[in-house]
């Protein structure tokens, strides 16, 4: 269900807002954002603002392969299918640049 708070003229404010004021903005609330390297913009010139959903990726674990669930009723599939249009989904692979997730 959409955040009722997360709002059209929301989104459409924050397309204003430059990535180094969203940054300083969080420090001083006194959260300490998380740097992600090797990031490059697909599509230059065009920003992206939603609200984010987040997945991080665990790797398997042999004492408990039989109770994890797949394909559909995975974790990872319920994530993704929690997303709304505008959403915007962001998968952590905890620095393993070789993982994939969705």
């Amino acid at each position: 269900m959409p955040d009722s708070n997360f709002t059209k003229e929301l989104i459409d404010r924050y397309k204003k807002v430059t990535s180094a004021s969203v940054y300083g903005t969080v420090r001083q609330m006194g959260y300490f954002p998380t740097y992600m390297r090797r990031v490059f913009a697909q599509t230059p010139g065009r920003r992206l603002v939603g609200r984010a959903k987040t997945l991080r990726f665990v790797p398997p674990r042999a004492d408990i392969k039989r109770e994890t669930q797949r394909g559909a009723e995975s974790p990872e599939y319920i994530t993704m299918g929690s997303c709304d249009p505008g959403d915007v989904m962001v998968f952590d692979a905890m620095g393993k640049s070789w993982a994939s997730i969705g």
